[in-house]
């Protein structure tokens, strides 16, 4: 799994827990690990995402 996270450039992920035991802060710290940032960095990140592919209209922090 670490491969994958790693493989995927930031601008192009989001994270989800739909089909998965852990929590979602759990998936989130995990994938900062794996990427080498801190949970504050990939929250940045995945809501800069979300608003390019969502538009930001409605101002929500993921």
């Amino acid at each position: 799994m670490e491969s994958v996270f790693k493989s995927i450039p930031n601008d192009k992920f989001f994270l989800e827990t739909d089909t998965i035991e852990e929590r979602l802060e759990e998936v989130y710290q995990l994938a900062a690990n794996y990427k080498n940032i801190d949970i504050h960095q990939l929250t940045e990140i995945i809501t800069n995402n979300y608003n390019m592919v969502f538009g930001s209209a409605t101002n929500t922090k993921i």
